[in-house]
């Protein structure tokens, strides 16, 4: 599922397609919520992997928009207006605030009044508000429903539709050895593999792609016996861990463990462990 913060970064991405931003602006995303955007973008293949661990805690990176999420960056710029104008609306009647009144807005602008009106309508129709009808069927009264309330204070988008990330993810890469995510074989020594891979592996799917994955660092050449090592320990603790933790923790494992396979073990194994990643939803 998408959030709302990744939706509001793409929004402003769009108008910087054509370069890497180190930081995204403040009003836009807080600096304790960048790491966390940068890698939901990463795993939806919005924006290139360039995370490095020399930068801090939270390493080093910047957001730079693929071909993809060049797409979905467009995407955004249609339907984000639409999830601001709801959430304005429940927030001020979750304050027991007229919607209508004052100034509603962010860093996009600032929402007309045709805007919060069809957000209003909508709301209504999907259950977050209740409205009281006039007779030419615009609403004397608003209020919010718990379900409102609950919408409200999730991270994730109040209207799915407004949701620019497409189901689908292509992949071509020169991989060692075969690894299958679902009922979908990725790779393949000697050749390129291209694939069309639906998003949504399940909990035993992915564990059993990160056991084939151990298998094929086993035997992969040109990796130093240490760095082998730890890197089959670290396969062994997401294995472990993610088997308890379930698929939220793996999601965020995988990604600064793509980053340290790179490091040691080259680009090809690397694109194996975030392709895995980029199938958990």
């Amino acid at each position: 599922m998408t959030t709302y913060r990744a939706l509001r970064a793409l929004y402003w991405l769009h108008g910087h397609r054509d370069q890497p931003v180190p930081a995204l602006p403040l009003e836009v995303v807080p600096k304790e919520d960048q790491r966390a955007v940068f890698d939901e973008l990463v795993s939806q293949g919005a924006i290139h992997n360039t995370l490095t661990m020399g930068g801090g805690p939270d390493g080093s990176f910047d957001f730079y928009l693929t071909t993809e999420g060049r797409v979905q960056a467009r995407i955004a710029r249609d339907t984000y207006r639409h999830e601001l104008a709801m959430r304005r609306v429940l927030e001020r009647l979750d304050a027991n605030v007229n919607p209508s009144s004052g100034v509603n807005g962010d860093f996009s602008g600032v929402l007309s009044p045709e805007e919060l009106r069809e957000a209003t309508h909508y709301l209504v129709e999907i259950g977050l508000c209740k409205g009281s009808e006039r007779a030419d069927g615009e609403f004397y009264h608003v209020e919010i429903t718990p379900k409102g309330r609950a919408a409200v204070r999730r991270p994730y988008l109040i209207d799915g539709g407004s949701a620019p990330i497409a189901p689908i993810t292509n992949i071509s890469a020169d991989n060692y050895g075969t690894m299958t995510v679902g009922n979908q074989a990725v790779g393949g020594q000697g050749h390129t593999m291209n694939a069309t891979v639906t998003q949504g592996a399940s909990l035993d799917d992915v564990l059993t792609a990160i056991s084939q994955l151990r298998h094929d660092i086993e035997s992969a050449p040109g990796i130093d016996d240490v760095d082998r090592e730890e890197l089959l320990e670290e396969v062994d603790t997401l294995t472990a861990k993610g088997n308890k933790r379930g698929l939220g923790w793996l999601k965020a494992a995988l990604l600064p463990f793509g980053v340290q396979v790179a490091n040691v073990a080259g680009q090809e194994l690397a694109d194996r462990v975030l392709a895995i990643g980029s199938q958990i939803i």
